[in-house]
């Protein structure tokens, strides 16, 4: 069986609990074809179900009789882009727009080229090329091709027969048909290391001799009509590797790269920095983009491009400098009076300001000929992100500061506590051989609820709740492998009690997804369940409001369960020590190990008591729902600096916070309770994942 490796954020979660059992009925169950109505009437156009099969250097034809454009209602008025007959996407959220070109041909239809889409990409002048590469490449006789897409995807907004507007447009996909080799999409995960730089790697494409990293930034934006945005993007270069790892050059302002490289970095800013007329204040200007990668073979595409990372993601979780004029004017204190902060304003790459914890250095610390204190500080975990202060009129002899240097480093140390772990498992490519295996390709029987945004992410939901070992995802024909697998990744996110699923594996042929379970997962779950119900049971009483419940289970939480250090601690080494060993398999198979203890799951913090952030959130989230209230598991940032867990729940309609790692605190107590999903409390410290951007 030939595989090829990629990557998929570990979907970690438990067994389906009692709000997805069949005592809700048929509530909860639907066709493919009911999950799409219910879906697509919400969207502005209809996707349809036959699919445009091309080859790499075939035009996309629609029969027509149409043979002037002057015929078509309000088609390319002073040649807008967006007044089309026709728009080609290069993705399923139709966000990216590649060309509105097409021509009319004497055997009476319609022709859609490759050679009309806009999709060049500027050589690095440090890689020493004199050609361009082409996302949508030509040959030498002018031919054009599809490239690098896979798939593509035909908004058609007029009829074929008559030229008017139609009510809603078409959604046409098409397939691009590509050898065995060039299919293979790479499918990217990044990371931040320990030294401030952002890693990406991906699995290796047999027959690529190296790989493009592709900045895409938007040129020109229009605001559908129906609801969407669409962009037109610029491709640039801005590296080429032979390996399937890339690292993105050191934060800007780390004293030690030179200044080329600082330059380099910067061109993965997500902003603008122009200074405001008397150059007291910076003023930032959002510039989005997104990163992908592109194999290569004798510098031209071979194969399909990878997932789009985009800069909303991307640019801030990247730290950029500790903003000096922040941090001196709101945040340094002398010593001996109020003390000096635990943490700093740092910029991100998005250029927004975020809170993240101090490390002192005490080993550096200095008194100069005016007597004043040299103390360097950095970003706590990364040490390339740093700054050095004075501190003056102080009576502190330097062995006394040095000793008040290492108890404020301990005692921040003392209150980092997220630990929602990103552990990646192998996902491959292969030739599935399904003889004999029960394959899901519906979802009607199976009466449960999943929180989604898409019919295919309800599909997916619904599978997995099935324990489906063998998923049919060709009635989703728009759905790229990537794509398959953010939808996988969002599934996960939104409904932790699902069963877990510790591998996947999918067939481009057959178009089936296969997927491996935790054989432990059943036993956790009932274990999970009975623990919950003798909860709620206990501390649930007849007549308690939505407000009263959450405030019963937020208690009973931080009355029974204790942060679990050590695993955490040990977390953090073995992280560590993965980014320093780049793809170290024993290292990410230790870690793998580890969260699969109980301090990572359920189990921790509802039956043992004990448990990092993910488990204080995974009980809380079972035990709101056995209470019958709404609750979802949220993923993301914090300005400790680590990836944090946390809930949503609805409270009398309206989503609120609930952090009960954070509530577990002697000095803030409940600081994080029923917290709207604005305040200023709760948005100064918590970065949600976008996914969670919905819920308001």
């Amino acid at each position: 069986m030939k595989k090829t490796r990629f990557f998929l954020m570990m979907l970690v979660f438990t067994l389906l609990i009692g709000a997805c059992t069949n005592q809700q009925g048929k509530q909860g169950s639907s066709s493919i074809a009911q999950l799409k109505e219910k879906y697509e009437k919400k969207m502005p156009y209809e996707i349809q179900d036959k699919v445009i099969t091309v080859n790499e250097n075939e035009n996309i034809y629609f029969p027509s009789k149409l043979t002037v454009s002057s015929k078509i209602e309000d088609g390319h008025k002073q040649g807008n882009p967006y007044n089309s007959m026709f728009k080609v996407y290069g993705d399923a959220e139709l966000k990216r727009l590649l060309t509105s070109n097409y021509a009319f041909t004497k055997k009476k239809g319609i022709d859609i080229s490759p050679l009309d889409i806009k999709g060049y990409v500027a050589p690095n002048r440090s890689l020493n090329q004199h050609k361009t590469l082409n996302l949508i490449s030509t040959d030498d006789n002018k031919t054009g091709s599809w490239g690098s897409f896979s798939k593509l995807y035909v908004l058609q907004s007029n009829d074929l027969e008559s030229g008017k507007k139609l009510a809603k447009p078409k959604l046409w996909v098409v397939e691009v048909k590509k050898d065995k080799k060039k299919q293979a999409q790479l499918t990217v995960k990044q990371t931040l290391l320990s030294d401030g730089r952002m890693q990406l790697e991906w699995g290796e494409v047999p027959g690529a001799d190296s790989y493009s990293i592709i900045k895409a930034e938007p040129i020109a934006k229009n605001k559908n009509k129906g609801g969407w945005t669409e962009v037109l993007h610029k491709y640039e270069e801005i590296d080429r590797v032979k390996s399937t790892l890339y690292r993105t050059p050191y934060p800007a302002d780390h004293g030690d790269v030179p200044k080329e490289d600082q330059e380099a970095a910067r061109t993965l800013e997500a902003y603008e920095r122009p200074l405001s007329a008397d150059e007291s204040k910076i003023i930032t200007e959002a510039k989005p983009y997104e990163i992908i990668v592109v194999p290569l073979k004798d510098g031209k595409i071979f194969g399909s491009m990878s997932n789009y990372l985009s800069s909303d993601k991307f640019a801030k979780e990247s730290p950029e400098f500790i903003d000096y004029k922040a941090f001196e004017h709101d945040y340094l204190n002398k010593i001996g009076e109020k003390g000096l902060p635990e943490e700093a304003p740092v910029m991100m790459r998005d250029g927004k300001l975020r809170k993240f914890p101090l490390q002192y250095d005490t080993a550096s610390l200095t008194v100069n000929a005016q007597g004043k204190f040299l103390i360097q500080v950095s970003v706590r975990g990364l040490p390339t992100i740093k700054y050095k202060f004075k501190v003056t009129n102080s009576s502190k002899t330097k062995e006394e500061v040095v000793q008040i240097l290492e108890d404020l480093n301990k005692k921040i140390a003392e209150k980092d506590r997220s630990g929602v772990s990103d552990v990646y498992v192998d996902v491959k490519d292969a030739d599935l051989d399904l003889k004999g295996k029960k394959i899901v390709r519906d979802v009607q029987d199976i009466n449960v609820i999943v929180k989604a945004q898409t019919a295919a992410e309800e599909y997916l939901g619904k599978a997995l709740a099935s324990e489906a070992n063998y998923i049919d995802m060709s009635k989703f024909p728009e759905l790229n492998y990537s794509d398959i697998m953010a939808s996988m990744e969002r599934v996960a996110a939104t409904n932790p009690e699902l069963p877990e699923a510790k591998s996947c594996v999918y067939s481009y042929s057959e178009k089936v997804l296969e997927v491996s379970y935790e054989e432990k997962a059943k036993k956790a779950a009932e274990e999970n369940n009975k623990k919950a119900k003798e909860i709620v049971q206990d501390i649930i009483k007849d007549g308690m409001s939505d407000k009263d419940k959450v405030e019963a289970i937020n208690q009973y939480l931080v009355d029974h369960v204790t942060y679990d250090y050590d695993a955490y601690n040990k977390y953090k080494e073995l992280e560590a020590q993965e980014k320093q060993a780049g793809e170290d398999g024993k290292i990410n198979d230790m870690i793998r190990e580890l969260v699969d203890k109980s301090a990572w799951k359920t189990r921790g913090a509802l039956i043992e008591g004990r448990g990092v952030c993910a488990s204080y959130a995974k009980a809380f989230n079972i035990l709101a729902v056995k209470a019958g209230l709404k609750s979802l598991y949220v993923t993301g940032n914090v300005s400790t600096g680590g990836r944090h867990a946390w809930n949503y729940v609805q409270v009398d309609g309206k989503w609120k916070v609930v952090d009960v790692t954070w509530n577990d605190s002697e000095s803030s107590p409940n600081k994080y309770l029923l917290l709207d999903l604005d305040s200023p409390v709760y948005r100064s410290d918590h970065y949600p994942e976008d996914l969670y951007s919905k819920y308001k």
